[in-house]
């Protein structure tokens, strides 16, 4: 598991979101 910063992409989701990769 990897926490993305979606933040860079603009998306409206927290900053620190959990992914399964």
């Amino acid at each position: 598991m990897k926490v993305v910063d979606f933040g860079s992409f603009g998306t409206p989701v927290p900053e620190a979101y959990p992914m399964s990769d």
